[in-house]
C-alpha cells in the first residue's frame, strides 16, 4: 500500500507517511492536496501537527475541521 500512495502523491512521502483521506474535502484544490497528512512512529502510534500537515501541502482548515469534529485528539 506504501508504494500505491507513495506513487499517488509523487513519491513525496516517507516510510510511516500516510494520509487520512477520511476527512473533509478542501475547498481550494487548486493550492492544496487532499486529505490530513500524518506519521506513525516505531511504537504503532498515529499523530499530526498543523506545521507537519501543512508542510506537505495539507488545507489547515482540513485540519481543523478533523480535530474539531471530535475524530481526532488534539494531543498537548
Amino acid at each position: 500500500m506504501f508504494k500505491w500512495l507513495n506513487k499517488l502523491c509523487g513519491n513525496n512521502l516517507e516510510l510511516g507517511e500516510s494520509i487520512f483521506l477520511d476527512v473533509p474535502s478542501t475547498k481550494y484544490p487548486d493550492k492544496y492536496s487532499e486529505g490530513l497528512f500524518f506519521w506513525t512512529d516505531q511504537e504503532g502510534n498515529s499523530q499530526s501537527t498543523l506545521e507537519y500537515h501543512v508542510e506537505r501541502g495539507g488545507d489547515p482548515e482540513v485540519f481543523w475541521a478533523a480535530i474539531n469534529s471530535g475524530r481526532l485528539k488534539k494531543s498537548c
